[in-house]
């Protein structure tokens, strides 16, 4: 097992499983309790996905260029700090209708929906993230591990984007575990925004490096 699993292709297969498992997971969870923190990660996990597949169909198809794998993850990572920051922001505004007064009226947006938020759910909550976090961990060093081996520097980089996702599961675990410790359910909104904010640099950087690459060919 453990040498079939050493190959490029296998390694990758995990993690197309792994995607296929916590996107549904993820979509469900947030819209069922109007989460824009776990559904906006959703969203970046499907990316994080597409590119998963473009690093398989270029272990097969050599002609699919490494920028392309790039501008896929730095798209998703954008798409998914937009979507996630905004409805953040909206939340802001709901809970603190003051902040409107020292802002312009171009900064205001619609309210996310209500945050469900019960006891009832936290077990769910607490259950799901725990799991994609373990699952994150252990699929992303085994991805760097083998990237490294083979010298496959799209698995290696791919295997980056999948231990980020276990650390940004993380912080939406502690943000959970800290809105129902002090029963502060707006807590989400400003996580959101810092989660959206290291989501954004992640993108930016990335399609930075791929320009410095293309500089210097």
């Amino acid at each position: 097992l453990n040498e079939a699993l050493s190959t490029e292709v296998c390694v990758m297969c995990l993690v197309l499983i792994l995607y296929l498992v916590k996107v549904p997971a993820k979509l469900a969870l947030g819209l069922y309790i109007h989460s824009p923190v776990i559904y906006g990660d959703a969203w970046h996990n499907l990316a994080d996905m597409v590119q998963s597949a473009l690093v398989v169909g270029a272990i097969f198809f050599r002609r699919i260029p490494n920028f392309l794998v790039s501008l896929v993850l730095a798209a998703g990572l954008i798409y998914a700090a937009c979507d996630i920051g905004v409805s953040s922001w909206g939340g802001i505004l709901q809970n603190f209708p003051a902040v409107r007064d020292y802002i312009p009226a171009v900064c205001y947006v619609a309210a996310p929906e209500t945050l469900i938020f019960g006891v009832e759910y936290l077990g769910l909550l607490i259950g799901v993230l725990v799991v994609c976090i373990l699952f994150s961990v252990v699929v992303g060093w085994w991805q760097h591990k083998i990237g490294s081996r083979l010298g496959n520097s799209n698995i290696v980089l791919n295997g980056k984007e999948t231990l980020g996702d276990a650390a940004i599961e993380f912080a939406i675990l502690v943000g959970v575990l800290g809105e129902y410790a002090f029963n502060i359910p707006w807590f989400e909104y400003p996580l959101g925004l810092a989660i959206a904010a290291i989501l954004m640099h992640s993108g930016v950087e990335t399609l930075l490096d791929q320009y410095k690459c293309w500089d210097r060919k």
